[in-house]
């Protein structure tokens, strides 16, 4: 067994279970996600139904005060609507909080930040039927109080990433994944734009 643990479990009708838990489904050697930060209307469009096409999900930062609030009005031909959002999580995508005004958190008094994230959980929960579960800090700022404001209730945070953007080369990103598999890591890809942003 590769990276498996390995636990003996014994019932009270004294029958002996082995179990074997493995790291990553499939029992692979390493795991890899992908993010989109900003709520990008192209990140819909373009990047969804691509991950799509090869079986994929993503998941998808979105900053709500961001969002158009209707798909026949849109104001930032830049970013998706709130219907897109919805879409994309009835098509089994991930809708993360990034924040509802993409806040640095090294900038604002927690209480600020605090509603912030609030506000942005309930928007999504909304707009879409999900609760996030997971935050991604804007502007990768993790200021330790703030954190700790983020991190209730989830299963995670986005802590580290590996930006995938214009200086990524098929050989830099290559070695990233070798480097993955070999340590048996999970990599975190970050983009914005596909084409801008």
């Amino acid at each position: 067994m590769s990276g498996q643990d390995t636990l003996i479990v014994q019932t009270a009708l004294k029958k002996h279970y082995t179990l074997s838990i493995a790291p990553y489904k499939g029992d692979k050697a390493c795991a890899i996600s992908y993010t989109f930060d900003d709520g990008l209307a192209e990140q819909y469009s373009l990047a969804a139904p691509q991950f799509e096409k090869r079986g994929f999900r993503g998941t998808f930062a979105i900053n709500g005060s961001k969002i158009n609030s209707d798909s026949g009005l849109i104001t930032d031909t830049t970013r998706m609507s709130w219907s897109q959002v919805r879409d994309l999580s009835d098509r089994g995508h991930e809708i993360s909080n990034h924040g509802w005004k993409h806040k640095n958190f090294a900038r604002f008094p927690l209480e600020e930040i605090r509603e912030d994230i609030y506000k942005n959980d309930s928007a999504i929960f909304a707009n879409t039927g999900v609760v996030p579960r997971t935050f991604v800090y804007p502007n990768n700022n993790k200021k330790e109080e703030a954190k700790r404001i983020a991190v209730q209730n989830r299963v995670g945070t986005r802590t580290k990433q590996r930006s995938i953007g214009s200086k990524s080369t098929p050989q830099n990103l290559e070695a990233w994944v070798n480097t993955l598999i070999e340590t048996n890591d999970w990599g975190v890809g970050m983009t914005h734009g596909l084409t801008y942003g």
